[in-house]
């Protein structure tokens, strides 16, 4: 690699400046997004909210990206401050990689305790739990592997020759551009051994939102066609089944899909492009936008569990959800039943509210309201 020219103080080069100048502005951005993000989450919650799995899993999402951005802050100031070279701390670096790196595999398990919500065991066979829990098992035990020996070779690489051996660590087995900066590989072929880990990650990423995706939007569709077929009428007054599962279908893009897409449009950058900061460039932004993702969805079900609380408060009654079903077999007269809820998890009762069960019914009792139980 030929050497860099020494520049008076003060000075450095402008295509040094450029890529950290744009990680720079994009992790400060996504990082004040997330602090009225976080303020609302903690408005809509309530005491019994913040104990639960789902809303400590966001809380940690979120306190892991405002440290990713405060890191990011640090790590590319100095580098624009100071002369080429000597901002380089190995150790901030590879903690700032294993962060960012880790971060979307944790948020990954968030998506799949949600689709735990959605098929829980109570409702769900044996086998359909197996066919949709052990893939997504074992592609996190994949990702975690393939990311653990990434970091070993990653940390060894910058002990010794922190540019060099990294062009050679990320290019693999292609030809590092001697030409200099920014980080490339040289060739005009695409090196399919180029990033070699990046690109196991990220290839397994999108075979994991893919499938928990077509998972969690099937029970979507399952739950609409059975709310059609069923005739079953809720009495809340914040919306309808249909507005239900319309907010489900927008869970599912914030969630999953919209996650995916920029999956996937890694994968090809990888390939397609051998430039590291253009690839860093779309996965610091897909980072923050599957945190803010997950969080919009946590405000969305404990906005809702706040509402629906509040009315029931004023009907002075603690049901929930109540269902009117026409008497069946040969029974006259309307029987009012109601849902059994999950105790302690949000979503639980906003999925069983949306999607028709075709289990756990039980008789409403007697409540003083009524006077007497409706038959």
């Amino acid at each position: 690699m030929s050497a860099i020219p020494a520049l008076p103080p003060g000075v450095t080069f402008i295509p040094l400046i450029k890529p950290a100048l744009y990680l720079l502005i994009a992790g400060t951005v996504w990082a004040a997004v997330l602090v009225p993000l976080f303020c609302v989450l903690l408005f809509f919650s309530t005491p019994q909210i913040r104990r639960q799995p789902i809303f400590l899993m966001n809380l940690f999402a979120i306190v892991m990206g405002l440290v990713v951005g405060a890191v990011n802050l640090q790590i590319w100031v100095s580098d624009i401050l100071s002369p080429p070279g000597e901002s380089f701390k190995p150790r901030t670096l590879l903690a700032y990689l294993g962060m960012i790196l880790f971060l979307p595999l944790f948020i990954d398990c968030i998506l799949a305790f949600r689709l735990y919500v959605v098929y829980p065991p109570r409702t769900t066979s044996k086998v359909q739990l197996a066919i949709i829990f052990i893939p997504i098992a074992v592609l996190k035990i994949a990702r975690t592997t393939n990311l653990i020996i990434f970091m070993v070779k990653f940390a060894a690489a910058i002990s010794t020759s922190a540019v060099a051996d990294f062009l050679i660590l990320w290019c693999g087995a292609g030809f590092p551009d001697p030409g200099g900066f920014p980080y490339k590989c040289s060739g005009g072929f695409p090196d399919p051994l180029h990033a070699p880990w990046t690109k196991i990650e990220w290839i397994l990423q999108v075979f994991d939102n893919c499938y928990a995706s077509g998972f969690f939007l099937w029970k979507v569709w399952i739950g609409h066609r059975k709310a059609k077929a069923s005739g079953i009428v809720h009495s809340r007054s914040t919306g309808s089944s249909a507005d239900k599962l319309k907010s489900l279908f927008y869970l599912a893009l914030s969630c999953f899909v919209f996650p995916c897409m920029f999956s996937i449009a890694q994968v090809i950058l990888t390939f397609r492009n051998h430039d590291f900061f253009l690839g860093a460039y779309v996965f610091v932004n897909n980072i923050y936008i599957e945190i803010v993702g997950v969080l919009l969805a946590t405000i969305w079900a404990t906005k809702g569990r706040s509402e629906n609380t509040a009315d029931s408060v004023k009907a002075g009654s603690q049901v929930s959800t109540i269902r009117y079903r026409l008497g069946g077999n040969g029974s006259q007269g309307i029987n009012l039943t109601t849902e059994r809820t999950h105790n302690g998890n949000v979503e639980l009762e906003e999925f069983d509210s949306a999607i028709p069960q075709d289990k756990e019914f039980t008789r409403l009792p007697k409540a003083p309201a009524l006077g007497h139980e409706v038959v």
